[in-house]
């Protein structure tokens, strides 16, 4: 099962959210074709529910956001429970050449005002 419209898998049955988050059974999945079966790239699904959800749907970028752009991106680190959101700063991709990124799948990001 999923659960929809949480960020806190450890309580999302008693957190206020302000909406009810709803739980569902995984009817189905589809991993992307040419995942690697452990981290990388391409690490992705479709989950398809036994029924749909009652709540809005999070409207996704269709683009690609510029360079300079401040954008908000949400997603889980390694096994975490909780759902993170931080906004950043879409940099030029010569910013993180020495981070290992592809940058045809990878956004270039991070804070330029941050102390590390």
């Amino acid at each position: 099962w999923v659960i929809i419209g949480a960020w806190d898998a450890r309580r999302w049955e008693s957190e206020d959210y302000g909406y009810k988050p709803e739980k569902r059974w995984i009817k189905s999945f589809k991993v992307h074709p040419e995942y690697p079966g452990d981290e990388g790239p391409n690490d992705i699904a479709l989950v398809y529910l036994d029924e749909p959800s009652n709540l809005e749907t999070v409207a996704l970028a269709r683009d690609r956001p510029k360079v300079g752009t401040d954008a908000t991106m949400i997603g889980w680190e390694g096994d975490d429970e909780i759902l993170l959101q931080g906004s950043f700063d879409i940099l030029n991709p010569i910013v993180c050449e020495d981070q290992d990124i592809d940058a045809k799948l990878e956004l270039c990001s991070g804070r330029l005002d941050a102390r590390q």
